[in-house]
């Protein structure tokens, strides 16, 4: 009886400190990483393999947007980069009202333009695409 009591005492023992290792190794990666986004049901969590980072921006003082996007690629993956920004108005759906592009040599495209507005809300679409991968993003959209 009291071998039985002593190795599952053991057992215990051996499984509490293999939990606790295996809980220190984790705490050493950071899993807070862009690509890990909170997902909806259904969708399938994924990684870009040629996109690297990409953003997209919208201010708007007076009759004035400026309008911005960035998009960048994995050196190994791609070696060029195109970006395509398009500003958009809010009228019963989301119409393109002015649109820019640009293709460069290397890791990294920017963008930065400017529109005249009239009243209504606003948004900037842009699409990266580097090393046959293409990814959309959205800015916050603004009121005039």
């Amino acid at each position: 009886m009291i071998a039985l009591v002593l190795c599952f005492a053991y057992f215990i023992l051996v499984n509490a400190a293999e939990e606790i290792e295996e809980t220190a190794y984790l705490e050493e990666y950071d899993f807070t990483l862009p690509s890990l986004l909170y997902l909806k049901s259904g969708e399938n969590l994924t990684r870009n393999t040629a996109v690297r980072t990409y953003s997209a921006s919208l201010a708007i003082s007076g009759s004035t947007a400026t309008c911005g996007g960035t998009g960048s690629a994995y050196a190994s993956m791609a070696s060029s980069v195109n970006l395509c920004m398009y500003l958009q108005k809010y009228n019963s759906g989301w119409t393109t009202v002015a649109s820019w592009s640009t293709t460069v040599s290397g890791t990294t495209a920017m963008l930065s333009k400017t529109a005249t507005v009239s009243s209504g809300t606003y948004r900037v679409k842009v699409v990266c695409t580097a090393g046959g991968e293409s990814i959309t993003i959205y800015s916050a959209t603004k009121t005039k």
